[in-house]
């Protein structure tokens, strides 16, 4: 193929993907999109969007059934074949949840085109839900923080005001630990895509092992420190041993806290005392519908 010249903007590769809409038929109900497969024919891989709200008719052993469903279909698709996972999912559905005969689209970004096609087959056929009359913090609404506001949140400046509020997600309880924050780039995909909304529980407690937790890491070269979100690994060894053979009664301290990032084209690194310190859990990545338009083109969080 010849060169372009100089200065001409080279042209965008494409390709035809299949796609099928996941419809909802719930017994005595017309069938509803419920979400979309998209085959990324490149590289193998099916990217799945689908409702997080099910309809509040829907009987409540369905919806948990559904939602686990979604969980599966997310965790499957980041690991297996594309091609096979569709086939497989066409064979499989019949009953409460079916599939569509495939359809082709042009494909450039399997995220961009994945998000379109949500918005065109399912979200315009799904009634907008009714928003409250008004905000109750932490008990209608949660707080959304652009991290460098957030900094003195975390440091227990109680006058740090919200960027802005959103709905608390269906079926999560209300606490004031909880908020909202935007995640720019693409270390923790295809966990969590670039740009998500994500809802965050502040000070958790427990075990953080396998959690992906927020982490604010410090550096003179930037005001607040910067934010990550990545996973958290503890590795610990025993710091007196009680006997040569027994370690019953030892006590163990951290040897080693790694932050780890999902994509492997992006670093991890050990969690060194005084250089980072860990500010929230992740509680869930929010949906489309679940974000107001008005945060749609915030400024990016954390990365």
């Amino acid at each position: 193929m010849a060169a372009g010249r100089a200065g001409e903007t080279p042209p965008v590769e494409t390709t035809r993907a299949d796609f099928a809409v996941l419809e909802l038929h719930a017994p005595g109900q017309a069938g509803v999109p419920a979400g979309i497969l998209l085959l990324d024919p490149c590289e193998n891989r099916l990217h799945v969007k689908l409702l997080e709200l099910w309809p509040a008719s829907l009987h409540p052993e369905d919806a948990r059934v559904l939602r686990a469903v979604a969980a599966e279909f997310a965790e499957r698709a980041a690991a297996e074949p594309g091609d096979a996972l569709l086939a497989e999912m066409e064979g499989a559905f019949s009953h409460l949840l079916r599939l569509s005969a495939r359809a082709t689209v042009t494909l450039q970004k399997p995220e961009r085109e994945l998000n379109a096609l949500f918005r065109r087959h399912v979200a315009a056929h799904v009634p907008p839900r009714e928003a409250p009359a008004a905000v109750v913090p932490f008990r209608t609404h949660l707080p959304f923080y652009p991290m460098k506001i957030a900094a003195g949140l975390f440091d227990g400046d109680a006058e740090v005001e919200a960027a802005a509020w959103v709905p608390i997600p269906e079926g999560q309880r209300p606490d004031e630990r909880l908020f909202v924050a935007r995640i720019s780039g693409k270390s923790m995909e295809p966990r969590i895509p670039d740009g998500s909304y994500c809802l965050f529980r502040m000070n958790p407690q427990g075990s953080r092992e396998g959690k992906l937790v927020l982490a604010q890491q410090f550096g003179s070269s930037q005001s607040g420190g910067a934010f990550s979100i990545k996973k958290y690994h503890s590795e610990k060894a025993p710091q007196r041993p009680a006997g040569d053979d027994d370690f019953g009664d030892a006590e163990w301290r951290h040897s080693r806290v790694r932050l780890i990032s999902l994509n492997p084209l992006y670093p991890s690194w050990d969690l060194l005392e005084g250089e980072c310190r860990i500010l929230a859990e992740l509680v869930r990545i929010l949906s489309d519908d679940e974000v107001p338009d008005d945060l749609r083109d915030a400024a990016p969080s954390a990365d």
